[in-house]
């Protein structure tokens, strides 16, 4: 006679039924007056970290996978009140736990580092060299930065037409007497 439980990964993984802690509360959501008296919604815990029946890669997986869904004693806590029924929700929980457990089961395919194909290096290449003609276009052109760059020797960084090199612009009609930079 088989044991009432939860089997799952093709019944690599069993579960007894003494492993899993079941809480029913009010359920929200439709339902009317029923709604207020009835504890519909399923509430499983499942403790994964002592539990026996988990091996010890997959309840490694397991945590790592549902750590948002564990509790600081180690507790995988599902919930279900999709449906008004109480066995209906405590299908769902079951079901839940059954995909997260199969999930788990799965071992990662390691990853096979490749190289960049010679396209992509190619147009990698290429929108670095388009980007880099753009932002050059932003910039003054050379002389204009080579004058200004004099200038700010001269004159220091900010100041006001006061030193000569303005006065001469100025009476240049170069629009000394306003802030040079």
């Amino acid at each position: 006679m088989q044991k009432k439980g939860l089997s799952a990964a093709r019944g690599t993984i069993v579960i007894p039924e003494e492993e899993l802690q079941w809480q029913f509360v009010r359920s929200q959501g439709p339902g009317g007056q029923h709604v207020n008296r009835a504890s519909t919604k399923a509430v499983l815990r499942f403790h994964v970290v002592g539990s026996p029946s988990l091996s010890a890669a997959v309840r490694a997986r397991l945590l790592e996978q549902q750590r948002s869904r564990l509790t600081d004693a180690g507790d995988l806590v599902i919930t279900s009140q999709r449906f008004r029924e109480q066995p209906r929700n405590i299908a769902d929980c079951l079901d839940k736990l059954r995909e997260m457990l199969e999930r788990a089961a799965q071992r990662p395919r390691p990853r096979r580092p490749t190289r960049p194909t010679k396209g992509s290096v190619a147009r990698r290449r290429l929108t670095k060299q388009r980007r880099s003609e753009t932002k050059k276009l932003r910039r003054p052109p050379e002389n204009a930065r080579a004058e200004k760059k004099l200038f700010r020797m001269r004159c220091g960084r900010r100041k006001r037409a006061s030193c000569s090199h303005s006065r001469q612009e100025s009476a240049a009609g170069l629009g000394g007497g306003a802030l040079v930079y």
